[in-house]
C-alpha cells in the first residue's frame, strides 16, 4: 500500500523528495500503486523505494536513481528513464512500451517477462540482467552492454544490436527473427536452439560461439568467420554465406540444403550426417572434413 505522507512529498518534485530522504535515510519509501502517472522525477533519489504496481506512464525519470527498487508490475510507458541507475532493480512483468533506458545502468536487474517492445536500451548497461522470456521486439540495443545477460526465450524481434556486447550472454531459445547483429561481438556467446532466420552479421565477432540448433534459415552471414565453432544440428535453409570461414567447424546433423557453399574453405569442418541434398560443394574445399553419413542427393 502507497504511505500517503510519503507519496504528498514526492509530490512536491525531486529537489523538496531529495532533501526529505537526507533527512530520513532510515526510511524506505512506499509508494506502491502509487499514481505518478507524467510525474517530473527526474534526479530523484527513489532507491530500495517499493514501486509495485505503480502507474508511471510517460514519467520523466532522466538520472533518477532507482537502484534496487521494486518495479515489478510497474507502468513504465512512454517513460524517460535515460541515464537513470537501476541496477539490481526488480522491474519483473513491468510495462516499459516504448520507453528511454538510453545509458541507463541496468547491471543485474531483473526484467522477466516485461514489456519491452520498441524500448530504448542504446548503450544502456544490462550486464548480468535477466531478461528471462521478455518482450523486445523492435528494441533498440545499439551498444548496449549485455555481458553475461539471461535473455533465454526472450522475444527480439526486428531488435537492433548493432555494436552490442553479448559476451557470455545466455540467448537459449531466444527469438531473434530479422535482428541486427552487425558489428555486434557474441564471443562466448550461447544461441543454443534460438531462431536466427533473416538476422543479419555484417561484421559480427565470433569466438567460441555457441549455435547448436539454432535456426539461420534466410539469415545472412556473408563474410562471417565462423571458424571452430559449434553449428550441429543447425538450419541454415536458403541462408547466405558468401565467404564464410567454415574451417574446423562442428557442421555435424546441420541442415544446408539449397545453400550455395562454392569455394567456402571447410577444410577440417565435421560434416557427418549433415543434410546436403541439392547442395552444390564442386568447388568447395573438403579438404580433411568428416563426411560419414551425408545425406544424398549432392549435386
Amino acid at each position: 500500500m502507497v504511505n500517503q505522507k510519503h507519496l504528498t512529498v514526492l509530490n512536491k518534485g525531486a529537489s523538496e523528495w531529495n532533501r526529505w530522504r537526507k533527512k530520513n535515510k532510515e526510511i524506505i519509501p512506499e509508494l506502491a500503486g502509487a499514481n505518478l502517472q507524467r510525474a517530473k522525477l527526474n534526479n530523484a533519489d527513489l532507491r530500495e523505494a517499493d514501486l509495485r504496481g505503480a502507474n508511471l506512464l510517460g514519467a520523466k525519470l532522466k538520472d533518477a536513481n532507482l537502484s534496487n527498487a521494486d518495479l515489478s508490475n510497474a507502468d513504465l510507458r512512454d517513460a524517460d528513464l535515460s541515464q537513470a541507475n537501476l541496477s539490481n532493480a526488480g522491474l519483473s512483468q513491468a510495462k516499459l512500451f516504448q520507453a528511454n533506458l538510453g545509458s541507463a545502468n541496468l547491471a543485474g536487474a531483473i526484467l522477466r517477462d516485461a514489456d519491452l517492445q520498441s524500448t530504448n536500451f542504446s548503450e544502456a548497461n544490462l550486464a548480468q540482467a535477466n531478461l528471462y522470456g521478455a518482450d523486445l521486439r523492435q528494441a533498440n540495443l545499439l551498444e548496449a552492454r549485455l555481458t553475461q545477460a539471461n535473455l533465454s526465450q526472450a522475444n527480439f524481434f526486428s531488435a537492433n544490436f548493432q555494436k552490442a556486447n553479448l559476451n557470455q550472454a545466455n540467448l537459449t531459445e531466444a527469438k531473434l527473427s530479422q535482428a541486427n547483429f552487425i558489428d555486434a561481438n557474441l564471443t562466448e556467446a550461447n544461441f543454443s536452439q534460438a531462431n536466427l532466420s533473416r538476422a543479419i552479421f555484417y561484421g559480427a565477432i565470433f569466438k567460441n560461439t555457441n549455435f547448436s540448433e539454432a535456426n539461420f534459415s534466410e539469415a545472412n552471414l556473408s563474410g562471417s568467420d565462423l571458424s571452430g565453432l559449434n553449428l550441429s544440428r543447425a538450419k541454415f535453409l536458403k541462408a547466405d554465406l558468401f565467404g564464410v570461414n567454415l574451417k574446423r567447424t562442428n557442421l555435424s546433423g546441420a541442415d544446408l540444403r539449397g545453400v550455395d557453399l562454392e569455394q567456402l574453405d571447410l577444410s577440417g569442418a565435421d560434416l557427418s550426417n549433415a543434410n546436403l541434398f541439392t547442395t552444390d560443394l564442386s568447388k568447395a574445399d573438403l579438404t580433411n572434413r568428416p563426411l560419414a553419413k551425408v545425406v544424398a542427393g549432392v549435386i
